[in-house]
């Protein structure tokens, strides 16, 4: 019996399941013409999704997008910061930045918990979140920008309305989400309450990250288990068996002959 079977098997069950698919967008790819629109369905998995500055190590420069967050009516959108890396003056001002609500954020923040959040509650038209992204020009290219990555946040459409979806997670905070997007590291609520481990999520110790990195160490040591098996295998095997023997007694006498 092939060996990767049971091991696809083993992932396929218990690890796969457990992964968020978000989609990942990259604003220097999205916004080739100074301003672009993503759109967020009010419902399952694409309901989140995660947006970042670039796909390198650094960002590119002289960039200016505004970039327009839309969730369907009866909605809002919801941006939990993941990642902010920018250039600062001497005054410590903002020379690149990202601008939420007017206002322009450019101080580094590496939050995976992604505590530091904004919403478009209060916007007019409450579903539609502007927000703006710029990078200054000095000279430098990509190369000269190494340890800048720019901005990644996740954003996610949410409701107030109880009646729009009676299968919502209903945050703590009184915000609604689609129910697979809880205990999988991502703050979709805006307080976190979708990634505790009691309460409504009741996601345990770690969340679901965890579970990946147990089912991950359990694949792990399956696979060891199949290589001694087919280890001790092969050393029952006469024909290893007799190669083996053949090997070892040919050392001596080679080395004899070099040593003449």
């Amino acid at each position: 019996m092939d060996t990767h079977y049971p091991v696809l098997l083993l992932f396929v069950i218990l690890l796969a399941p457990q992964v968020a698919p978000y989609t990942t967008h990259y604003l220097e790819w999205e916004c080739l013409k100074g301003s672009v629109t993503l759109n967020l369905p009010a419902w399952e998995e694409n309901s989140a999704a995660i947006l970042t500055a670039t796909s390198h190590t650094s960002y590119k420069l002289q960039m200016h997008c505004k970039v327009r967050l839309q969730a369907p009516e009866g909605y809002a959108v919801m941006i939990s910061i993941r990642e902010i890396g920018f250039r600062v003056k001497s005054d410590s001002s903002c020379k690149d930045w990202l601008e939420i609500q007017k206002r322009p954020l450019c101080k580094t923040t590496f939050r995976l918990e992604e505590d530091q959040h904004y919403d478009s509650l209060l916007n007019n038209p409450p579903n539609i979140m502007d927000i703006i992204y710029h990078t200054d020009k000095d000279g430098l290219d990509n190369r000269s920008l190494s340890g800048y990555p720019g901005f990644t946040f996740t954003y996610t459409a949410f409701t107030k309305d109880s009646t729009l979806n009676s299968s919502a997670f209903e945050c703590t905070n009184g915000n609604r989400i689609w129910p697979g997007l809880t205990c999988d590291s991502h703050n979709n609520c805006g307080d976190q309450s979708d990634e505790e481990a009691k309460g409504r999520s009741n996601c345990g110790i770690g969340g679901r990250a965890s579970m990946v990195f147990f089912f991950l160490g359990v694949l792990i040591v399956f696979v060891l288990i199949m290589m001694c098996v087919a280890t001790l295998l092969c050393s029952k095997n006469p024909t290893v068996t007799r190669l083996r023997r053949r090997t070892i007694s040919a050392i001596p006498r080679l080395g004899a002959r070099y040593s003449t």
